[in-house]
């Protein structure tokens, strides 16, 4: 794989672990809002708060939603060094005698072993 298709499957990596980072942001808006927004459209900031800490289906809202935001901000920001991890940038030498090729030589100019290129 060439270094220029590396860099376009990295941009597609980074553009997908951002855009489930930015839906777990969300969800935990979500989350929080579902909650706690019909108390506040009545001006009840105490109940809203306790909506939030009041169990729903044995989890509470508030530690689901942080728990959603630190993820997501998480994968958004380490998107880079993901997109780099999972798609490594191939080598550049040859595999029977490890001289370093460039990245357009079709044979190994030490060994003369076809580099596959």
């Amino acid at each position: 794989m060439r270094s220029e298709r590396v860099m376009d499957v990295r941009g597609v990596v980074v553009w997908v672990a951002r855009a489930i980072g930015v839906a777990m942001v969300g969800a935990g808006v979500f989350v929080v809002l579902d909650r706690a927004l019909p108390a506040v459209y009545m001006w009840r900031w105490d109940v809203a708060w306790a909506s939030l800490k009041e169990s729903q289906d044995g989890v509470r809202a508030l530690p689901r939603a942080t728990a959603l935001w630190a993820l997501g901000l998480a994968l958004a920001a380490g998107s880079r060094a993901i997109a780099r991890w999972v798609v490594v940038t191939p080598r550049q030498e040859c595999p029977r005698c490890g001289y370093a090729t460039g990245p357009d030589d079709v044979r190994c100019s030490e060994c003369g072993y076809g580099t596959g290129k």
